[in-house]
């Protein structure tokens, strides 16, 4: 029994000793090489809430487990207030200084109605849509880059941006470089899609969570020609098993855990026509976003989402 216990001792010793080299090394490595040089599975990514290195494989599951959520970086992102709804008010200059303290943003009247009919003008007349069943069913197109989430790959751009979408692009662009937040004012987008919904032929949003891996940064979308309601739930926060060990008990109560366990539950937000709305933060990793079929209150509505998904190389595939 004494010899097995040494046995285990060393090996635990050389794991300790292992992983702490193992660690030095990936913190000396540029990230492009080790993104170049590791085969696909062994790849590492960096956690855009704890910033540790994880397997690109596990990264979603690795952003819904205790030991991200306890982590004292992710503790940092996670904020609380009495009332943690966004504050909407009439200027975009106000609305840009009052911060949502879990990363949702809605901006009201955010573009005129002469532009939103630029907008719909392409989109109702020039642009091919078709019926899909991702995430609910609606009517759908795209332009940018091509996510292949089975893959777990990100392809060059499979369709230009129309010339009214490129408008839009560097007009939000340039109002959203205004706010004091680097995840949000160096974000630029290389893939939208469009969903058109008419209410009457049963149309909805599934609930989902954009993939937190392949696209970076910041969801952001446009809403125009109707109304919605959309619906944010928070996932349900990981509870270690029975014989969880008092390190995996005590991550469980930390301060971060605790303050997700006390954002809301659910959160509804009125999406106007001409708002835009951005999903960051706490809000963009930890809450699925759906519109219900009810929730459309008008009979047709069009939105427009932008990503920034970086293309996949050739050597990373």
């Amino acid at each position: 029994m004494s010899r097995k216990r040494t046995l285990s001792g060393s090996l635990s010793s050389w794991v300790s000793r292992h992983n702490s080299s193992s660690r030095n090394m990936l913190q000396n490595t540029d990230k492009t090489q080790i993104n170049s040089s590791f085969p696909r599975s062994n790849r590492f990514v960096t956690c855009p809430m704890c910033e540790g290195l994880i397997n690109e494989v596990s990264i979603n599951e690795h952003l819904d487990s205790i030991a991200c959520q306890s982590h004292k970086n992710a503790q940092k992102r996670v904020k609380i207030e009495k009332n943690p709804l966004p504050l909407k008010v009439d200027t975009l200059d106000e609305q840009l200084c009052a911060k949502s303290l879990i990363g949702l943003y809605v901006f009201d009247d955010f573009i005129t109605q002469e532009f939103e009919s630029d907008i719909l003008n392409y989109l109702q007349h020039s642009e091919v849509f078709t019926e899909t069943y991702f995430n609910g069913k609606h009517d759908g197109t795209a332009w940018g880059v091509k996510c292949d989430l089975k893959n777990r790959c990100t392809y060059p751009q499979q369709r230009e941006f129309p010339e009214v979408i490129s408008k839009f692009i560097e007009f939000m662009r340039e109002k959203l470089n205004h706010i004091d937040q680097n995840e949000i004012s160096q974000w630029n987008p290389n893939e939208a899609n469009a969903i058109r919904y008419i209410k009457s032929k049963g149309h909805s949003l599934g609930a989902h969570i954009d993939d937190r891996y392949l696209s970076k940064g910041p969801i952001i979308n446009l809403s125009l020609l109707g109304e919605c309601t959309m619906t944010y739930r928070k996932i349900e926060t990981p509870k270690p098993s029975g014989k969880a060990t008092k390190t995996a008990r005590n991550s469980q109560n930390s301060s971060s855990l605790k303050a997700l366990r006390d954002l809301p539950d659910t959160i509804r937000v009125q999406l106007r026509p001409r708002s835009l709305q951005i999903m960051s933060g706490t809000l963009r990793y930890h809450y699925t976003h759906a519109i219900d079929h009810q929730d459309l209150i008008d009979p047709t509505r069009f939105s427009i989402t932008f990503r920034y998904s970086p293309i996949t190389q050739k050597n990373q595939v």
